[in-house]
């Protein structure tokens, strides 16, 4: 027999149930995509880390500056991926305070270093709550 449960569908071939919006979301990017997204953000990561000390470590920028440069609404349908990534690299990026650069004495986040890094990305695949 087989059960229903509300907002959730069964895996093909199992009795196991999961959210629906997780099939959704998972519909979104398949696993090429995925594979070929993610070795663009580590070759990102890795040049980020090893060029951080030539960016400023504050952006001279006035409040709202990023706020200004973004839509008022969210899209009404999602993005691809590239012009996700292509805004983060010219609006948000420039806009940080760049946190891990040698001559930034504030807070010192030890959860940045390269196995850091690595050891998140291993998290959030397996995605424990």
């Amino acid at each position: 027999y087989q059960r229903r449960v509300r907002g959730c569908e069964a895996l093909p071939h199992t009795s196991i149930y999961v959210p629906t919006y997780i099939n959704h979301l998972r519909s979104l990017m398949d696993s090429s995509q995925f594979r070929s997204n993610a070795h663009e953000l580590v070759d990102w990561m890795a040049n980020y880390i090893e060029t951080l000390r030539s960016l400023p470590v504050k952006p001279d920028i006035q409040p709202g500056h990023i706020k200004n440069q973004l839509p008022l609404t969210a899209p009404q349908r999602g993005e691809p991926f590239s012009q996700i990534f292509s805004d983060f690299k010219s609006i948000i990026v420039p806009g940080m305070t760049h946190w891990q650069h040698p001559n930034f004495f504030a807070y010192f986040p030890v959860g940045s270093s390269e196995p850091s890094i690595l050891a998140e990305m291993l998290v959030a695949t397996l995605g424990p709550q």
